[in-house]
């Protein structure tokens, strides 16, 4: 769904389709690594449509310089990252995360006026942690 419409339906109270699983190219098993075991929760939706990292993927395993260990610290770190990310970007409501307490949620770059998940989620977090500059708006 696109965002106005996901506005619209949410506003209305139309249900959402349910949000399925990433796709095995997505968590990055077709490369012999899972790298994102993000699953959805109950009742959760995508924002527009269930997210394709097929190629980030692939683009990913090419050049990465580090294999961290399976069970590693640096390995969890890593999924974290990356399932946080999927979260963060494609999970409608922000009260259906679970990689963090969206409640809680506070970010602020270089001191600047702090945004919570829910405009961080409406903005998208390039746009929050680059801001406006002279090279991007």
């Amino acid at each position: 769904l696109k965002c106005a419409k996901l506005k619209l339906c949410l506003r209305r109270g139309l249900p959402l389709p349910m949000a399925e699983p990433l796709s095995e190219e997505s968590q990055g098993s077709t490369q012999g690594e899972l790298i994102r075991d993000y699953e959805p929760s109950q009742g959760s939706s995508w924002r527009s449509g269930r997210p394709d990292y097929a190629k980030v993927n692939q683009t990913y395993f090419k050049y990465r310089t580090m294999a961290h260990q399976e069970g590693s610290l640096e390995a969890l770190v890593q999924k974290v990252l990356k399932n946080w990310q999927v979260e963060a970007d494609h999970i409608a409501d922000v009260h259906k995360w679970k990689t963090m307490d969206s409640t809680k949620f506070k970010l602020a770059v270089n001191g600047g006026c702090p945004c919570n998940a829910q405009l961080m989620a409406d903005v998208g977090a390039p746009n929050i942690l680059v801001s406006e500059t002279l090279d991007y708006s």
